[in-house]
């Protein structure tokens, strides 16, 4: 069975919009963020309450003592920034209500949604996100903040789970801190007021990367590389490379995508070698300007971005 990774839905008024798959998370901080079981839990409900509110599909997440992962269906990277940029507010207003020291945590966090380019780093996400309870010393499948217990169960929802919709609106607002209206979405939660992710997060999705193969699932669960996915997934992005071992990535990755020397490329190539660098690099206009020799103006144009040449 093939597997696309960008697909396409309907929006609201009835036009047909490709879906692109972003992993979005925050960097592990040196304190604790979400220091109880009611943090974790706002957290979690918040990832899915956004998504709702910008229109785009959650696929994975996990939420951890000191930051998250949500990867995510979105129809650019604006909405996915956009997206992002709403979770970092309501969480960083969710923390300072309940935890005054962290009232500026999240706001100076950088939340950069990375476009996910093929299907082998798209199933390694899928499996890394979770795979995080790891680190506490929680088997995945026991770990309670993560969307894992969504795969491969058929849709099965807990026989205590509750409807959302059959919820009176000011019980609604108490529990998950939200006035938007849920009566349409068909969503559970459980006892403890976490959304259940069977019910929030498109499984079937992340099922279908594996070609809807449990083995496949679990072969890949099983064999992820956590500190390369690290790597791929957080540290390329918080960390900026000097112009030489920038210009070593542009180059690998022009191998990896076309099979031919950065230096070969034609322009519509060029172009999307420097949305993947951007949207996967903690990197800048100038010294995009400067690997793919383009003017700042036009590259800034490119990846619709302001942008003051102040040399």
């Amino acid at each position: 069975m093939a597997f696309n990774r960008i697909i396409e839905i309907r929006d609201n008024n009835g036009k047909w919009i490709k879906m692109y798959p972003f992993h979005i998370s925050s960097p592990g901080l040196d304190k604790l963020i979400f220091k109880s079981e009611e943090d974790l839990t706002v957290a979690s409900n918040f990832i899915i309450i956004q998504a709702l509110r910008f229109g785009v599909q959650v696929i994975a997440f996990v939420v951890m003592n000191n930051h998250l992962h949500v990867l995510i269906l979105a129809p650019d990277y604006d909405s996915a920034q956009k997206y992002s940029d709403g979770l970092k507010q309501v969480l960083s207003h969710s923390l300072s209500f309940r935890n005054k020291e962290h009232e500026h945590t999240f706001l100076n966090i950088d939340f950069k949604p990375l476009l996910i380019q093929d299907d082998h780093h798209l199933r390694n996400t899928i499996c890394y996100i979770p795979r995080n309870s790891l680190d506490t010393g929680i088997p995945v499948e026991e770990y309670s903040w993560s969307s894992y217990r969504a795969y491969f169960r058929g849709g099965k929802i807990p026989e205590s789970a509750i409807r959302v919709s059959d919820l009176p609106k000011r019980q609604v607002r108490r529990i998950l801190r939200t006035d938007i209206d849920l009566s349409h979405t068909g969503w559970y939660m459980n006892r403890q007021g976490m959304l259940e992710p069977t019910t929030t997060c498109n499984w079937r999705y992340a099922e279908s990367a594996f070609y809807n193969d449990l083995s496949f699932f679990v072969r890949v669960m099983g064999g992820v590389r956590d500190e390369e996915m690290e790597q791929i997934n957080v540290t390329n992005r918080y960390k900026k490379l000097n112009d030489r071992d920038f210009f070593k990535v542009a180059s690998k990755r022009s191998q990896e995508l076309f099979n031919s020397s950065f230096s070969d490329l034609v322009m519509e190539q060029r172009i999307r070698l420097l949305k993947i660098l951007y949207y996967s690099y903690c990197t800048t206009v100038p010294q995009l300007a400067r690997c793919m020799s383009l003017p700042k103006e036009q590259i800034a144009k490119i990846l619709r971005v302001k942008y003051i040449d102040k040399e």
